[in-house]
């Protein structure tokens, strides 16, 4: 019966130790969960820049060609619109917008309108890119902190002014498409 006893109380503090056990795991991943929401609203906050809507002024970006050297896009110098596409080479959602931005260069007046890819990947990659797919565009690669795009596929459309017209986050739908071709080939002021 003593034995009995001990063994209930030895349960009985096994019980209690696991239930303690739990309890501090539990506090432990709350303040875990909230660090890392902390951590993700920061990045979310610092990356809202990079996202652009219709009425922004962009007057100019920092790019380097294909061969590294330095340039900038003036918008506002130019007497054409320009059309950016914005891509990772790693981004499936990019690739599959691919066809669609490939439709919207075939259906451009090239008297109206530029169109520049804008990549934020390193050089090589994006060399290894554009040969794979192709690609009849101009492409650049990203090297303006002001204007880091962390949120991709997008698609900008810029006046001749450097207002921006149009921009679409994401895989573009049929519907996007004929947006953007609506306003593509005639001056925006």
């Amino acid at each position: 019966m003593n034995f009995l006893k001990k063994r209930i109380k030895l349960s009985h503090l096994a019980v209690l130790l696991i239930i303690t056990f739990l309890v501090f795991e539990n506090i432990f991943l709350i303040v875990q969960n909230k660090n890392l929401k902390d951590i993700i609203n920061n990045i979310t906050l610092n990356n809202k820049k990079s996202l652009r809507k219709p009425g922004d002024f962009i007057k100019q970006i920092r790019v380097k060609d294909l061969n590294y050297v330095m340039n900038t896009l003036k918008f506002d110098e130019y007497k054409k619109n320009h059309l950016l596409f914005i891509f990772n080479t790693d981004c499936k959602h990019c690739e599959k917008n691919l066809s669609k931005w490939l439709s919207l260069f075939e259906y451009h007046d090239k008297s109206y309108c530029e169109i520049i890819a804008i990549s934020n990947s390193d050089r090589e990659t994006t060399l290894k890119w554009i040969k794979y797919h192709d690609i009849p565009f101009n492409v650049v690669i990203n090297d303006d902190e002001d204007f880091k795009i962390f949120y991709v596929p997008q698609t900008i459309l810029i006046n001749n002014n450097g207002i921006i017209q149009g921009a679409w986050l994401g895989e573009l739908d049929s519907s996007n498409l004929d947006s953007i071709k609506s306003k593509l080939n005639r001056s925006i002021e």
